[in-house]
């Protein structure tokens, strides 16, 4: 029930209702299952183009869902001091060894040139990369890949190395 000063609206799930706009919005469960949001819908199309002539241009990547690659649950932190060197190791490791041609190292993680799904990338196994290198990226617990995570998302250039302050 979603209630105002100039009335009341009852809403239904799996229901969209219309704005005379073109708006549109409607309730629906959360991916977790845990909760409900509205989703709302701008009536102003956009257009994606994404060019398909390229062999392994990505173009199967477009028709994948999201919601398979998302995780739900709590981000708990045990020993915050344990927990935050953790993540500064990681952060401050040296990546170039993860290939087997020992290419040279690239962006660290918290540069804003590098983008979160690089970030991702790097910390996910890979048969392209070295046994040793995949090893090590299964010794990382998923709470502490959360955080890594967490902290690309959120750290701003003007905090330095000082990210923990924030």
């Amino acid at each position: 029930r979603i209630t105002w000063s100039g009335g009341e609206i009852f809403l239904v799930p799996g229901v969209v209702y219309i704005h005379p706009s073109g708006y549109q919005f409607s309730l629906q469960q959360t991916l977790d299952k845990k909760g409900w949001h509205i989703v709302g819908t701008v009536a102003e199309p956009m257009h994606c183009h994404k060019p398909s002539t390229v062999s392994g241009g990505g173009k199967s990547e477009i028709s994948k869902l999201l919601s398979d690659m998302i995780t739900f649950g709590h981000v708990r932190i045990d020993n915050v001091k344990r927990d935050l060197a953790y993540v500064d190791m990681i952060l401050r490791r040296d990546y170039s060894d993860r290939f087997p041609d020992q290419r040279t190292s690239d962006l660290p993680i918290l540069d804003p040139k590098r983008p979160m799904g690089s970030v991702v990338k790097l910390l996910t196994p890979s048969e392209t990369y070295t046994k040793e290198y995949n090893d090590w990226l299964e010794t990382i617990p998923p709470m502490i890949r959360s955080l890594v995570f967490l902290v690309k998302h959120c750290y701003e250039p003007s905090w330095g190395n000082d990210w923990k302050s924030h």
